[in-house]
């Protein structure tokens, strides 16, 4: 599947060491997908030794940050455990790339679909609960034989590496095309990948349309907790993770928030159509 290359990025973690960002942003780096750490079979997370310290530099040197979290979860509810730590490890700061949960391990190989499946529902719906913009990660052999993924509707970040071009068939944002990168900051080898979505331009959007929901609606009545899933298909605005949660909105950047009253989805509609009617540019 050709696609056309909008950002050219790397993912991070303890093994790169100390990086100097600036050199990686010159050397043309758009984005970096930075490890926060790993989850154990329960769920808990240990923290990257270098993720404070990547976070700060990336972000400090212009690039658009995302983080990814190595999975080592056997249930859905240590999946679960693991998107509520990492959402309190990724509060203080400001994501313009997604929220990744890497499932490769070895011991999701040997466990089943079903399993594999519910576990990556149950952490991605967490992230987007919160008002992240979430994304799966796994290489092209698991998500085709370890994974249902019409199950799964969620931003696929594909591994497949040294090749010309991915034969996944599915659908995908981002694709990891190598493990062996060299770029200047960073010594030794580093994962490269190229992005086919425009995540910070996204991001921005869905804070917005949150923002622009507040504004037309101060006092929507909304069911506790009822995610507003994809009211606004064919234009730009998208609102497929805005939640309401404890009594305010959430958006993905900035967390926007407003008071709301009540427990009437019936707004719902009202407000697609009341937004619907402000853009006039459909998604090209």
């Amino acid at each position: 599947m050709n696609k056309t290359i909008l950002a050219k990025g790397i993912d991070v973690s303890r093994w790169q060491g100390t990086i100097d960002w600036n050199k990686v942003k010159a050397a043309g780096i758009d984005f970096a997908m930075i490890r926060a750490g790993y989850c154990g079979y329960a769920g808990n997370i240990t923290q990257d030794p270098q993720f404070a310290a990547n976070m700060k530099g990336a972000v400090t040197a212009g690039i658009d940050v995302g983080v990814y979290l190595y999975s080592y979860a056997k249930t859905a509810s240590a999946a679960k455990t693991a998107a509520a730590e990492l959402l309190e490890l990724i509060a203080p700061y400001q994501l313009t790339y997604p929220v990744a949960f890497d499932i490769e391990d070895e011991i999701n190989v040997a466990m089943g679909k079903a399993e594999n499946t519910a576990i990556c529902k149950a952490f991605l719906s967490t992230i987007a609960g919160a008002g992240y913009c979430p994304i799966l990660y796994t290489s092209k052999n698991f998500a085709e034989s370890s994974l249902t993924m019409s199950e799964l509707p969620y931003d696929l970040w594909v591994a497949h590496v040294d090749v010309a071009q991915t034969t996944y068939a599915g659908d995908y944002t981002m694709w990891q095309y190598s493990w062996t990168g060299s770029v200047a900051g960073i010594s030794g080898d580093v994962d490269l990948n190229h992005g086919y979505k425009d995540y910070p331009a996204y991001i921005r959007e869905l804070a917005f349309s949150c923002a622009a929901l507040l504004m037309l609606f101060p006092r929507c009545e909304f069911d506790v907790c009822l995610p507003v899933l994809a009211l606004v298909r064919y234009y730009k605005v998208v609102f497929d993770q805005c939640v309401h949660q404890g009594g305010h909105f959430f958006g993905s950047v900035g967390r926007v928030q407003g008071e709301t009253h009540g427990r009437n989805n019936l707004w719902v509609s009202v407000i697609a159509a009341e937004v619907v009617n402000s853009y006039n540019e459909p998604v090209k």
